[in-house]
């Protein structure tokens, strides 16, 4: 051990080689120096470019999408040439503005609307760019676009999301939003494929001007005389070219469509219109549109609308395309009805048809709007009268008589459902479990299962939504094990352009529709097996009808059985399943065939509403001719299919 107050002898030895090492390293950072110095002559280092680079390129399966770093798609091109960007047909920026008080947003022009040139923030990303826009101070809004160059179905997409966020909100005033659709195919005769609501799929050519409109809501700047979309989609052809070009937009909203023109005319846009005025801006709205390269027909063309406008929404079980003959009875001749006419149709059916045959038992619930339902104790009453307004005094019900009659049928070898709700319909005697501030409006509807007035309820209230799904759980759980199908008949009283009141304002139509998707997607996760259908309003007298079946698992057309409405379900049924639920009268079979046999759609008969006479007490001729009917619908199960004319 060494005092602290004494010094070690030095070993010079090592200090030298010390001196020697710190020698060399200055030597070398000398020569480094020397190295990057320039020559006396040569000019001096250039300094790093600030600017952003003129254009940012992606390839996808032979094509290059080029997109500008101040926003906006630049080229579309793949290796042979063949350039989709349309020159003089406009550009592809995002605008928005304002829609002044006293006009319509039809009289609001594309040159009145902020154009986003200068982003705050451009980013690129590995399959496109994201940039941030701020419109203040002329338009309280940051607007965030993202452009991302996907895949759909193996084929090259440009998929592009805009988001709207208010600076301050809420903003009371409708606000208008437009995407530049510069895309075109190249070369002459060029044409577009339209689903049109009748059911028809028309080809048109494109003329400069010709517009198209999806209502769902909101609205456009579109004009009266747009084209009315069933599904909002458009894919376009031309001559000589081995290519469509689909263009479509998410379903949550009204989208106006205008495509690039050939020479001068109208720039291609894809528009929308918020309707602040009457639904204040407080959230952050989105809108998705895709335009995908691909071949093929039409059919195609639908194809790539469902994968990715539905991607992420599970489909129904796939019998719901089997089955050939749907019977509903509305607790019929006291309730003894479904009882009778199972046993006529077990006598009528072989049992290797009968999984084609769905009985769909109506009625079951004591009122409209509570269902059997205490929300307060999370439960179904212990027992009820359902049908109270019938003339016999309705008849007494419980969770076990319901799961009787359902497993009679099932027995049997026959699916059963439920109709699970009347829209969104309750009554005034049902309100213990809907309060007045969560009413959307009166309704004239009258009938046996409602105690009082009519009223339909308000589907953006929170609570409403609430307990729909409460009650849309306790019923899987009670029922479950003895279903096949729920039906939430009688959707379509909601219009597209319904708003929700001052207490809870919204999209009345979009608020449903997601509340249609939520209950579908919990019952395929809590029974697979189950299908869930809504009661969309079909035909021409239902204008600009919402389809929520786009997010079920099918339709039960609203309104009764009227078979010439029923092209009308097909586009928003396409990967779905059209159920027809007769009311108040016998369809007869000559009436349906047509339906049948071209449609796709099954055998539709009733009891319980007027004076049907059911399957138990059904005439000779007539029920031999329905069961002909089902026999050849049951012999080709299918899909919805759209009309060529």
């Amino acid at each position: 051990m060494i005092p602290a107050n004494r010094r070690e002898p030095r070993d010079t030895r090592a200090g030298g080689a010390r001196l020697l090492a710190a020698a060399a390293a200055v030597l070398l950072a000398l020569s480094a120096r020397a190295a990057d110095a320039p020559a006396p002559d040569a000019p001096p280092p250039k300094a790093a470019d600030p600017r952003p680079p003129a254009a940012w390129s992606l390839a996808r399966d032979g094509w290059t999408l080029v997109l500008s770093p101040q926003g906006g798609i630049l080229s579309l091109s793949d290796r042979a040439g063949r350039e989709l960007v349309r020159r003089g047909a406009g550009d592809s920026l995002v605008r928005a503005g304002l829609v002044p008080p006293g006009r319509t947003p039809a009289e609001v022009e594309l040159d009145d609307l902020v154009a986003c040139r200068t982003p705050e923030k451009a980013e690129r990303t590995p399959d496109g760019a994201v940039y941030d826009y701020a419109l203040a101070p002329r338009i309280p809004i940051h607007l965030h676009d993202e452009i991302h160059f996907v895949a759909v179905n193996g084929a090259p997409a440009i998929r592009r999301t805009i988001h709207v966020t208010i600076d301050a909100p809420p903003l009371a005033a409708d606000l208008a939003v437009s995407v530049g659709h510069p895309l075109g195919l190249p070369g002459a005769g060029r044409r577009v494929f339209v689903p049109t609501r009748p059911g028809i799929g028309e080809e048109v050519l494109v003329a400069p001007g010709r517009s198209w409109l999806w209502a769902f809501g909101g609205g456009s700047r579109r004009g009266p005389s747009a084209e009315r979309l069933a599904i909002p989609l458009l894919s376009e052809t031309a001559d000589g070219a081995p290519l469509r070009l689909t263009t479509f937009a998410d379903p949550s909203f009204t989208t106006g469509f205008r495509l690039a023109p050939d020479t001068a005319g109208p720039p291609g846009e894809v528009d929308w219109v918020l309707a602040g005025a009457k639904v204040p801006l407080r959230e952050t709205e989105a809108r998705t549109i895709w335009t995908v390269i691909h071949a093929g027909t039409p059919d195609d063309a639908l194809a790539v609308w469902t994968a990715a406008a539905f991607a992420g929404v599970p489909e129904g079980p796939a019998w719901r395309h089997d089955v050939a003959l749907v019977h509903t009875d509305f607790l019929s001749r006291d309730g003894r009805g479904w009882l009778e006419d199972v046993d006529a149709l077990a006598r009528l059916v072989p049992e290797t048809d009968r999984p084609k045959a769905l009985l769909l038992l109506h009625g079951w619930y004591d009122a409209v709007g509570r269902y059997a339902y205490d929300a307060k104790a999370g439960a179904f009453d212990a027992a009820w009268t359902a049908l109270p307004g019938a003339a016999g005094g309705g008849v007494p019900m419980s969770v076990a008589e319901v799961v009787r009659r359902l497993s009679y049928a099932r027995e049997r070898g026959f699916r059963a459902g439920l109709v699970f709700a009347e829209g969104l319909l309750a009554c005034d005697g049902a309100k213990d479990a809907f309060p007045a501030d969560q009413a959307l409006a009166r309704s004239a509807r009258t009938g046996p299962d409602q105690a009082g007035k009519a009223l339909l309820l308000n589907p953006c209230h929170p609570r409403v939504q609430a307990r729909f799904a409460a009650y849309h759980q306790a019923l899987l759980e009670a029922c479950g094990a003895s279903l096949d199908a729920l039906a939430w008949l009688e959707t379509g009283d909601i219009a597209p352009g319904a708003t929700g009141p001052a207490e809870a304002p919204g999209y009345a139509a979009r608020a449903l529709m997601r509340m249609a998707q939520g209950l579908a997607a919990e019952t395929t996760r809590a029974r697979p097996g189950i299908a869930f259908l809504s009661g969309d309003a079909c035909g021409p007298a239902a204008a600009d009808a919402s389809p929520v079946a786009l997010m079920a698992h099918g339709t039960c057309p609203a309104g009764g059985y009227r078979p010439s409405d029923l092209p009308y379900a097909l586009f928003p049924c396409l990967r779905n399943a059209i159920w027809p639920v007769p009311r108040g009268a016998q369809v007869p079979a000559a009436a349906q065939r047509d339906a049948v046999l071209r449609l796709g759609v099954p055998v539709a008969t009733s009891c319980g509403w007027g004076d049907e006479p059911g399957w138990a007490r059904m005439g000779e001729a007539e029920r031999d001719a329905l069961i002909d009917l089902f026999r050849a619908r049951a012999a080709r199960p299918r899909r919805p299919a759209w009309l060529r004319e």
